[in-house]
């Protein structure tokens, strides 16, 4: 996604860190980093004084535990009513997947049943829900396509969707290649990933 934007601006350096949500949000805020890319239900911009440029959506999925998977066999759908009664496997509370995950529950005024460990990866979330631990949900770009059916959450007649976001601090202060690339998310970044994940 990035890449247009490094090729048309070779003078400013992009390098990428990996780090939990709420870390990288307090490098952002403390000057250390210039941008944070993650999901939107995470954190609200507004709250934090912050800039945002959403990018990208894309369904998320549920997976069954294989204790409760005979009951989702021929489900090529569910809505959150449907899976309220799971336990569900989760990633650590910084990762902003289980905050969306929360937040969506919330909004539905459903109950999340959350497993008491933790899983330090999507990938793992899907072992552990095979290993009957307790169900998980996922973006659908996280779902390994060899371990089984494909089940989308929906709300509505609508798939419900995770929405990836980028947040930098917008202050008369702010360096010119910073507002570039923010111009470069809101503007050419969603149909970059559009063309990626199709």
């Amino acid at each position: 996604m990035i890449e247009p934007f490094r090729l048309e601006n070779r003078n400013v350096d992009v390098i990428f860190r990996e780090l939990n949500l709420a870390e990288m949000l307090t490098l952002l805020q403390g000057g250390q980093l210039d941008f944070v890319f993650g999901p939107a239900d995470a954190t609200p911009a507004r709250q934090l004084g912050l800039a945002e440029a959403a990018f990208h959506e894309e369904p998320l999925v549920f997976v069954p535990s294989s204790g409760t998977k005979a009951r989702y066999r021929t489900a090529k759908s569910v809505t959150l009513k449907d899976i309220a009664r799971e336990t569900f496997v989760m990633v650590p509370d910084a990762c902003g997947l289980t905050q969306t995950t929360r937040a969506v529950f919330r909004r539905k005024r459903l109950k999340l049943n959350e497993y008491s460990g933790q899983a330090m990866s999507y990938r793992v979330l899907q072992e552990w829900a095979e290993l009957g631990i307790g169900s998980a949900i996922l973006p659908r770009s996280k779902l390994a396509s060899a371990k089984g059916p494909e089940i989308i959450i929906v709300e509505g007649a609508n798939a419900l969707q995770i929405r990836y976001r980028g947040l930098w601090r917008n202050s008369p202060s702010t360096p010119p290649e910073v507002k570039r690339l923010a111009g470069f998310l809101k503007e050419v970044a969603p149909s970059i990933v559009q063309g990626l994940v199709r």
